[in-house]
């Protein structure tokens, strides 16, 4: 599904993977997001229901906004709510500036908890 935007010379269509690769780059690039971490499956839903593959990341378009759900691991030593708003932010200001597509929603899940090592602080 794209999400298209009638302007005046024409359409401009955002395909939902130029969205994700955009939201890939403001995961990396939030201080104490350790990474993407796929939400955890519960087994009785996967047996019993019709399974769908669990991504991080997942972008629905509807009309002329998106719903965006992404989920992450923390770094140790953040406080995630705030983390969680940082990272809510900047999505929303870089896919709302990069393709002009409003963005109604965006639900963050820590779903991991990454501690550094000694080496990793070399």
């Amino acid at each position: 599904m794209d999400g298209i935007k009638k302007t005046q010379q024409g359409t401009l269509k955002v395909s939902e993977d130029v969205i994700e690769t955009i939201i890939r780059l403001a995961v990396k690039d939030t201080e104490g997001v350790a990474s993407l971490q796929a939400p955890a499956v519960d087994i009785k839903k996967m047996i019993f229901s019709k399974y769908e593959k669990s991504d991080a990341i997942k972008v629905k378009l509807a009309g002329d906004s998106v719903q965006i759900d992404v989920s992450v691991a923390a770094k140790y030593g953040y406080k995630i709510s705030a983390l969680g708003e940082s990272l809510q932010e900047r999505i929303k200001n870089d896919v709302q500036s990069m393709t002009g597509v409003m963005v109604s929603r965006i639900n963050v899940t820590v779903a991991n908890l990454v501690f550094e090592t000694a080496e990793e602080n070399k």
